[in-house]
């Protein structure tokens, strides 16, 4: 029997694929005398070099999409004029994203202690008190320190260009990308567009940071996205005719929304599943992220971390729902149908890629900030359900949750 069949097995368990393929090469140069160690089979290292594989593709994956988003962004970390800043840049994004995405778990940084994980909560069954009920849950976070990113094109030219990339890419070749500035930062001063000279991140204080998320213009999207999470959960909820989209069941469904919940705004208690509920201004939106494919997610890490904690359940899937902040008309022969609706839609998450925000060049040293490009599997999209539209006054209900707040904590 050669040198290569021998193996100890044990120490295979909790590798890394990678690792579990070296340890083995290794393994084999021992002396034939190791007779305590057991016989690897063919099948345990075909299924570790399948395994790598994956986590190669998975690697190569990563880098193209930071090196694709970068290059969004106006830098070209190929190019001869890109600076040592910005290449460095680059590599850290990269290691970032891969040990985060397809290393060990033990490079995950865990900021929930084990046994704190947050359960299920109850959300109330009238929209109006959910969404009182969840502004009052972001308010009441732990957080210790806030910061905003300021921007200093929103400054100087007044407007709020938000956080996306400014080169939209109009083609895509065999060995180069084409690209276009878009036209909103035509008059821009191009020497201002650069992003690490462009963004800063601001500390302040929590009254300050929550008068400017609930009542100024600048944030309203953010807090749409909070009503809109609530009023979607309740209605998922305590729907009987809403069932999980992959066991089935109805009255499964659960909110775990909030601090720290970040990729399971929704979760079903039978299988596991969970549900990122995401809001866009009209369907018409919903339509054109889903024909690109290419729908601005939260946290890259936290994805990651729910997609470890899911490994091995077999039903547990991950969802995206898209829910219309414009109610649309219903043509109905009932007259108990409602006459206007939100249209919320589903589809399951195929995969989960590293993207570069206005956060993500605000930190001088460490790890880069990663947001999320989610893509879904093809053919899953479908309509979920229809929320009769109710009138809600947003900043009339975050007026009132932000006042019992700090009349309380007087």
């Amino acid at each position: 029997m050669s040198r290569e069949d021998y193996v100890d097995v044990s120490q295979l368990r909790g590798m890394s694929s990678r690792n579990a393929i070296i340890y083995w090469m290794d393994s084999t140069e021992e002396e034939e005398d190791n007779s305590h160690n057991s016989k690897i089979t063919e099948e345990v290292l075909a299924q570790a070099m399948q395994e790598w594989k994956v986590q190669q593709h998975n690697e190569d994956q990563v880098e193209q999409a930071i090196a694709e988003n970068l290059y969004e962004w106006g830098i070209d970390p190929n190019a001869a004029t890109c600076s040592e800043r910005e290449i460095t840049f680059f590599h850290c994004a990269i290691r970032t994203a891969i040990k985060t995405s397809v290393a060990d778990s033990s490079f995950i940084d865990i900021t929930i202690e084990d046994g704190q994980q947050p359960l299920p909560r109850h959300l109330p069954t009238d929209m109006k008190e959910a969404v009182r009920y969840v502004l009052s849950e972001e308010i009441k976070n732990p957080l210790e320190t806030y910061r905003r990113i300021h921007d200093t094109i929103s400054t100087e030219y007044g407007q709020n260009l938000g956080f996306a990339p400014y080169i939209a890419i109009t083609q895509r070749g065999q060995d180069c990308l084409q690209k276009k500035l878009k036209k909103e930062y035509i008059r821009i001063n191009q020497s201002k567009l650069n992003p690490f000279k462009r963004f800063s991140s601001i500390e302040m204080g929590k009254k300050e940071y929550y008068e400017r998320f609930f009542f100024t213009t600048e944030e309203s999207i953010r807090l749409a996205g909070l009503v809109f999470e609530a009023i979607t959960a309740s209605y998922a909820i305590h729907n009987l005719n809403t069932c999980c989209a992959s066991c089935n069941c109805s009255e499964s469904l659960r909110w775990m929304g909030g601090y720290g919940t970040s990729w399971k705004d929704i979760v079903c208690i039978k299988c596991d599943s969970s549900y990122e509920i995401k809001s866009k201004a009209s369907n018409e939106k919903i339509e054109k992220v889903i024909r690109y494919n290419n729908i601005q997610g939260g946290s890259f890490k936290r994805f990651h971390r729910l997609r470890r904690e899911k490994e091995g359940i077999e039903d547990a899937k991950h969802y995206l729902v898209l829910v219309s902040r414009a109610p649309s008309e219903i043509i109905c022969a009932s007259v108990a149908c409602p006459r206007t609706a939100w249209q919320v839609d589903l589809a399951e998450i195929d995969t989960v890629l590293p993207a570069l925000r206005d956060v993500s060049f605000t930190r001088p040293a460490g790890d880069v900030v990663l947001k999320s490009s989610i893509k879904i599997k093809e053919g899953t999209r479908k309509l979920w359900f229809r929320i009769p539209f109710v009138e809600i006054d947003q900043r009339g209900i975050a007026r009132e949750v932000f006042d019992e707040y700090y009349e309380s904590t007087i």
